[in-house]
């Protein structure tokens, strides 16, 4: 009986054992894929972010916007290698941008500038950077930031009279939000941020909150908290920010509301539950301490705590099945880079129990950047030098990339300007903020870091989703591949039907600089992509399609060919654009004064009073009656590069028809041969120069200004004169000897520039040719140089009165290891305040924004 009952519970334990064992290696797998996933999420799946550094904030119409790009991994801050372009754009209230830049990013960043246009209206404009494969996030955090445009009308008093901003064209502004003073009696907004996610009865909670007026900015007020039967619990205080945080011990059953100075109504908290984890973490600077409450003493479920920056983990532990579900943890933050932390507490089914944000603001190891002046005021016309160097916590020198601009300081107001820095370590995790934050590094004040806090308490980091860590990968194959280049993709097909896709043989040929050829096939479906390319400006390119299939030769050519578009990605308005217009200043006489500065030098260039303005005189002259020839040639003339033709062929003074064989009709036009029998022929010039480089005897063909691919390639690769007709040409104009200079060497063997009807309009969106595409394509954009007066050497010019509101700006400087760098400028004919502002990225991920001050009397 004894054996029969050991052996029982023998069998009993086995059992138990198996099952707690089997049940333990699920979550443990569990564990093992959440942890791996993330991994994979900040090593290869990691995001993008971007940045732009402008000279300023404010502009008048006719000014030029100068900026630089920034754009990094999302988890380390250093240089991205996924994509290598940026687009940026600045966009008013219309549903397309005012202006679009493409740029190419190299180891320094990007540069460029947008030219403000007079017709713009007077207002708030959004200027926004991104690549492509930032739109795979479900909603995509793009840079955008805010700038105020204002019009100067010749002759009249700025700031004379109030400007609304209105909505009448694409160059109109976006809408201005009015303040609201938090004493103007609107309705307050009370937000409760249970500190891990839940609100836990009977055990102790910290509640984080927010107090804002009816347009979501933090107010200044105090509180109390009572229980359903009225009875006063405690009281709290908001900062400036409206933001603070109070302890509760909530009693179960119990229901808590929130009573707020000079407001009637009860803001009900969140009803306290049981049986859940609780999650706590103080931050105590250089350290934090870490605590994770079970439910009961005796809860043995496993559980694993991460703790990630920006997807990078630093932390983990696992409790539960050898040790207690309950503990403490006191984590040292030497060795961890400044920036948001998140903690996750997940159950051993890959449920999230709690979450906390909190910010880790580690100084220890940051870099600082030192900028040296040679004194702190300087006169109209004078030489300003200053010596840049950034070093590390034991002064040794460092690598960096930065950018640096000059501007007077009352461009300044009293906005609240956010940097590089708040960017990439603040608003591009968090999403919206609070309007703090721009002056949380530079203050770097203990209330500021309880405001974030209890921020922080409210938010979750949501970069990716964390519901999907248990999924085999953390993100799918993306919609948009990062891009290296410019691409030129879209389609074939039937060339009576655009719906039906058709496989071709496609050549691309770029007529700009140095000739460059690239040939594919379609895939099925149609669908080709060049790329990735690089060229700047505009290039005309012409896309050369053959049916490989086709029986007959002259049936091979029955090809369309379509180009994708570059979709717009329309503004996305966030709560933070409208916050940050909301507060760029405190008032409307602080904003107009500021703009009376701004606008005061444009009246010190109208003319002086001693300047005689002429009156407008008409000369006239007897004119020359012109026949009707010379004035259909005058016409066509405005329609090429060069000057005169040597000899032009005008089809409607002719009686061929549409649809007659092009070659056909060459032997009208003098100086043309045509040699051979269809469907061999070929054409030659004369008086032409022949090309002994290429061997090439072919005259360059030319349609509608684009120069296509020599005749004497290869069948794929090159426009067949054999298969055109007449159809749509309205004028053929041959040149040989000087009068082809224009396109020179090209031109050796002599030119036939052919012209279609729609050539008249410049429209080349359509193909002129079955399988033959001509059309304009943008590249890169590139940036101008900013406009940099050297005074030490006398020029005429220097007699002209020098006023800019931006004194320097230099995109791209690097700092050296080995000495310091030297940036030197000359200040204008103005006085005042100027501020010199640097923002950079070192190649360790490190963020650096630093400004000094001089004065020119």
């Amino acid at each position: 009986m004894k054996n029969t009952i050991s052996v029982f519970f023998l069998v009993a334990f086995t059992s138990l054992f198996l099952v707690t064992s089997n049940a333990w290696a699920q979550e443990e797998e569990n564990f093992q894929r959440i942890f791996e996933n993330l991994t994979s999420y900040a090593i290869t799946n990691y995001p993008e972010k971007g940045y732009l550094h402008t000279d300023k904030d404010y502009y008048r119409v006719g000014e030029t916007i100068w900026f630089k790009a920034y754009l990094v991994n999302g988890v380390t801050h250093r240089k991205s290698d996924l994509s290598n372009v940026v687009y940026v754009e600045l966009w008013g209230n219309a549903e397309k941008p005012i202006a679009q830049k493409i740029i190419q990013m190299d180891s320094l960043g990007g540069a460029g500038n947008i030219s403000l246009d007079s017709s713009l209206a007077e207002g708030d404009y959004v200027l926004r950077a991104y690549t492509k494969y930032m739109l795979n996030e479900k909603e995509p955090r793009l840079f955008q930031k805010q700038l105020t445009i204002w019009v100067n009308e010749f002759g009249s008093k700025s700031g004379s009279k109030e400007t609304d901003n209105v909505n009448e064209s694409e160059g109109t502004a976006i809408q201005e939000n009015k303040t609201i003073s938090p004493s103007g009696g609107g309705r307050l907004e009370l937000k409760f941020f249970p500190e891990g996610g839940t609100f836990i009865s009977q055990s102790a909670n910290t509640i984080g909150f927010q107090i804002c007026n009816e347009k979501g900015r933090g107010v200044l007020s105090s509180g109390s908290i009572i229980n359903q039967n009225g009875e006063n619990v405690l009281e709290f205080k908001s900062d400036r920010n409206g933001l603070g945080s109070f302890q509760i011990r909530p009693k179960e059953g119990d229901e808590y509301f929130a009573v707020v100075a000079d407001s009637e109504e009860l803001f009900k908290l969140p009803s306290p539950k049981k049986d859940n984890y609780k999650l706590q973490v103080q931050n105590n600077g250089d350290h934090l301490v870490i605590k994770v409450d079970a439910p009961t003493a005796k809860d043995s479920k496993p559980t694993m705590l991460l703790g990630h920056m920006r997807g990078n983990i630093f932390f983990k532990h696992i409790a539960g099945i050898d040790s207690e579900s309950s503990y403490a943890r006191k984590l040292l933050l030497d060795e961890l880079d400044q920036g948001m932390a998140q903690f996750i507490l997940f159950d051993g089914n890959g449920n999230i129990l709690n979450d906390r944000l909190t910010f880790i603001n580690n100084t220890k190891n940051l870099a600082s950047l030192h900028i040296a002046k040679v004194k702190a005021s300087f006169h109209n016309r004078e030489k300003v030098e200053l010596r840049l160097s950034l070093k590390d916590e034991k002064s040794r020198n460092l690598n960096g990339n930065i950018s640096i601009s000059v501007r007077k300081r009352n461009l300044e107001g009293t906005q609240k300007k956010s940097d590089i820095k708040n960017w990439l370590l603040l608003d591009s995790d968090l999403g919206q903020t609070s309007d703090f934050l721009p002056n949380f590094f530079k203050e770097n004040s203990i209330q500021n870091k309880n405001s974030l806090e209890a921020l922080l308490m409210g938010r979750s980091w949501e970069r990716f989703s964390k519901q999907n860590l248990l999924k085999t990968q953390v993100s799918k194959n993306p919609k948009y591949e990062p891009e290296k280049g410019i691409f030129i993709s879209g389609r074939t097909t039937n060339v009576d039907n655009q719906n039906v896709p058709k496989k071709a043989k496609l050549t691309l040929g770029i007529l700009e600089g140095s000739f460059f050829t690239q040939t594919q096939n379609t895939d099925h479906q149609g669908k080709f992509n060049f790329g990735p390319l690089a060229f700047n400006d505009s290039v005309q390119i012409v896309l050369d399609a053959i049916d490989p299939l086709a029986k007959k030769k002259e049936e091979s050519k029955a090809v369309g060919i379509h180009l994708d578009t570059l979709s717009i990605l329309p503004l996305i308005r966030t709560v933070e654009i409208q916050k940050n217009n909301m507060n760029r200043s405190s008032t409307k006489a602080t904003l107009a004064e500021t703009k009376n500065d701004y606008l005061r030098i444009v009246e010190a260039l109208e003319l002086p009073k001693n300047v005689i303005q002429l009156e407008e005189t008409v000369v006239k002259e007897r004119r020359k009656i012109k026949t009707n020839r010379e004035l259909v040639d005058e016409r066509l003339d405005e329609l090429t590069p060069y000057s005169k033709p040597t000899h032009r062929l005008l089809l409607d003074s002719t009686n061929i028809t549409d649809g007659a064989r092009l070659v056909d009709i060459m032997a009208l036009i003098p100086g043309v041969r045509v040699r051979g029998v269809y469907p061999d022929q070929s054409i030659r010039l004369t008086r032409a120069l022949y090309n002994s480089v290429n061997l090439s005897t072919s005259p360059l063909l030319v349609i509608d200004g684009v120069p296509l691919i020599p005749i004497d390639e290869s069948v794929a690769s090159r426009v067949d004169f054999n298969t055109m007709d007449t159809f749509g040409i309205m004028f053929i104009d041959v040149l040989t000897g000087a009068d082809a200079a224009y396109y020179g060497a090209r031109g050796a063997n002599g030119v036939i520039a052919m012209y279609t009807h729609q050539g008249g309009t410049f429209d080349f969106s359509e193909p002129i040719f079955s399988g033959i595409l001509s059309v304009t394509v943008k590249g890169f954009d590139v940036p101008e140089v900013f406009p940099a007066p050297n005074y030490s050497i006398k020029k005429p010019e220097h007699s002209k009165p020098d006023y800019r509101n931006t004194l320097h700006w230099e995109p791209n400087i690097v700092l050296s290891k080995t000495k310091e760098t030297e940036i030197s400028f000359f200040t204008d004919d103005s006085y005042g305040e100027y501020v010199v502002e640097v923002q950079g990225v070192l190649s360790n991920g490190q963020v650096v924004s630093e400004e000094t001050s001089f004065v020119v009397e």
